[in-house]
């Protein structure tokens, strides 16, 4: 069973001053499918993690924030990263009463965080704008806590993805430089990868997007 998420109504973001962009319009596109897929993916990640309460999480390439409110609730620490400056955002988790979350403006590929400082780190689609994986991927390494864990959510980018793109009126972005293949290829390379989920689940053949959760090995 999923767990359970913080919806945002578009009218809720636009009063803590975030607009449509690239990062949020995908949750509220006319086609109800496509908003259903992306909000619930998050609660798909946060299972796959097995959270506890104790534990530190960061959302790495946390964009405006929207995972930010759900992960609140179910860890004892949140930190955001992105390399745009969000001031929206704090915003956002202000209103909401996020008092245990943190947004910080830093590029994922050389954090300031100490070794071994997360427990776990989510990536909900970030990986594939880095042309270069290995780097983000030894930055997570080591920003991990031994046994630490890892999610991972990325676009297949099958033929079929492809086609549900154009049909919602997305091109690819010039900056996803890679598939959920390659990242998943990669990411074994640094992490034991523990599970691999095709979601929608109930797409069967034509399943869009990829989730994994991987654990650093001590």
């Amino acid at each position: 069973m999923l767990m359970k998420i913080v919806k945002l109504s578009k009218g809720e973001l636009e009063g803590f001053g975030i607009e449509r962009s690239c990062d949020t319009r995908v949750y509220f596109h006319p086609v109800k499918l496509v908003g259903w897929i992306f909000w619930h993916r998050l609660g798909k990640m946060l299972e796959m993690a097995e959270p506890e309460k104790s534990e530190v999480a960061l959302d790495f390439g946390c964009g405006q924030g929207l995972f930010l409110p759900t992960l609140s609730r179910y860890y004892d620490k949140v930190i955001g990263i992105d390399i745009r400056s969000c001031p929206q955002t704090k915003k956002m988790l202000m209103g909401l009463n996020c008092s245990n979350v943190e947004v910080l403006q830093m590029d994922g590929s050389n954090t300031s965080f100490d070794d071994g400082t997360f427990d776990v780190v989510f990536c909900a689609d970030a990986l594939e704008h880095f042309k270069d994986l290995k780097i983000p991927l030894a930055e997570i390494q080591r920003i991990l806590k031994p046994s630490g864990k890892l999610v991972i959510n990325s676009p297949l980018e099958t033929r079929f993805f492809g086609f549900i793109r154009s049909l919602a009126g997305y091109k690819k972005p010039a900056d996803h430089y890679h598939s959920a293949k390659e990242i998943c290829e990669e990411t074994s390379k640094f992490f034991k990868i523990n599970k691999k989920y095709n979601f929608p689940h109930f797409f069967g053949l034509f399943r869009i997007l990829e989730i994994i959760a991987a654990q650093k090995e001590r």
